[in-house]
């Protein structure tokens, strides 16, 4: 009994330092794992103030590089503000010289034209006089001219001085029957023997007026008129004038050469009239009445 106490007691002590053996195995695995996690904490912590270190560094290489790029930015605006004052100084003076160069071409403009009216004015007293007599000449030819040209027109029809040159009457030779405009014969052969005379005439135009009697209508008389004097400037075409030298007006009844209604007086109102006018002249508007010096 005691023996198989003993034994009992025996295993039992064994068992204990086993059990014993385990809790101080398992205590010392605790304090291992404690130490190991205390460690991993430990390590945990440094690399998250690692990390916080790095993002300050970070950060405040940011900031750095924000200073750095500003100051970039400040430093190309006082480039360009330098590059702008100095092309508007630039300008400035460019302006300024061609102000100056425009302003001496202007002086030498003004000289030369003050040089060349001077010897304009030296000229014109020089060549004055001259002028005058080439004028008087020319008048003097003109005049001597149209005395000689009157005279031969006044063979064939009454023919009187204008302003501007001369009138031919030719009422009491080229006459037209009531109400017509077609030429007589003996018209014809009248202006033949007229155009040769005016195709020698230079420096000249022609203008033919035509006249009716009283007897119509205004509007039908100044178309009647117009025909007539058509008519006249159609055969003078034909004779041999250049028609562009030739115009032709109607009055109708307006400029009676006679008063009266008798047929004689109708009859030399139905008439047209040649004015022989120098180039620098014009009777566009001549009239019977103020035809005349």
């Amino acid at each position: 009994m005691i023996a198989l106490v003993g034994t009992a007691g025996f295993f039992l002590w064994q068992r204990n330092q086993a059990l014993e053996s385990r809790l101080a195995a398992m205590g010392q695995e605790m304090a291992e794992l404690r130490t190991t996690t205390q460690q991993a904490e430990a390590r945990a912590e440094v690399a998250e103030l690692s990390a916080i270190d790095a993002a300050s560094r970070a950060e405040s290489a940011a900031e750095r590089a924000d200073e750095a790029e500003q100051k970039t930015l400040e430093a190309e605006a006082r480039a360009e503000a330098e590059r702008q004052e100095k092309l508007k100084a630039w300008k400035e003076q460019e302006a300024s010289r061609e102000a100056q160069q425009k302003a001496e071409e202007e002086r030498a403009k003004a000289n030369e034209e003050a040089y060349q009216a001077r010897l304009d004015a030296k000229l014109a007293q020089l060549q004055t006089r001259d002028a005058e007599i080439e004028i008087e000449r020319l008048k003097d030819e003109r005049e001597r001219a149209l005395q000689r040209l009157q005279s031969t027109l006044s063979k064939f029809a009454e023919t009187r001085r204008s302003k501007l040159g001369l009138v031919m009457n030719l009422g009491d030779s080229i006459e037209f029957d009531f109400d017509k405009t077609e030429l007589r014969p003996q018209n014809r052969e009248l202006l033949s023997r007229i155009a040769g005379v005016l195709m020698t005439l230079e420096d000249f135009n022609i203008q033919v007026f035509g006249h009716t009697d009283d007897i119509g209508g205004g509007d039908y008389n100044l178309m009647l008129s117009h025909q007539r004097a058509a008519a006249v400037r159609d055969y003078l075409v034909e004779a041999g004038i250049e028609g562009e030298i030739i115009s032709t007006r109607g009055f109708g009844k307006t400029q009676p050469l006679v008063q009266g209604v008798s047929a004689e007086a109708r009859q030399r109102n139905r008439r047209v009239e040649i004015a022989v006018v120098h180039v620098s002249g014009e009777l566009a508007g001549l009239s019977s009445d103020d035809s005349s010096d």
